[in-house]
């Protein structure tokens, strides 16, 4: 998640795969993954509202779910990604950080009285 921004798609989207308990990769397993957010705070009052955005849940495909959509609209200093799927456990990203995106350029307003 180098670089991501908030309000902007991670460059780098997640890929999770299905394993089976030896480590190999299980493509006749058909789940349907769900994607979260956690947040780390000094204060729990801090992270209220900070929603994960995009499409969350996907169906495996030969053994992968492939996010395309994700992203945070708010600035985070040290969240991670959880991973979880009905009967097969649970998974965490490595964390990151979601940079404040640079503003919209800034427009004139003009108030004229007739």
């Amino acid at each position: 998640r180098a670089g991501a921004r908030t309000g902007r798609m991670f460059a780098q989207q997640p890929r999770v795969q299905v394993v089976d308990a030896c480590g190999n990769l299980a493509p006749s397993v058909q789940v349907t993954v769900t994607a979260s957010v956690k947040v780390f705070a000094v204060r729990s009052s801090l992270i209220s509202g900070i929603d994960l955005q995009g499409q969350l849940s996907l169906q495996t495909a030969a053994g992968w779910a492939n996010y395309t959509t994700l992203r945070l609209d708010v600035a985070t200093i040290y969240s991670t990604l959880e991973f979880t799927a009905t009967m097969l456990g649970s998974a965490s990203s490595v964390s990151f950080s979601i940079a404040a995106s640079a503003p919209a350029a800034a427009c004139e307003v003009q108030v004229s009285f007739a």
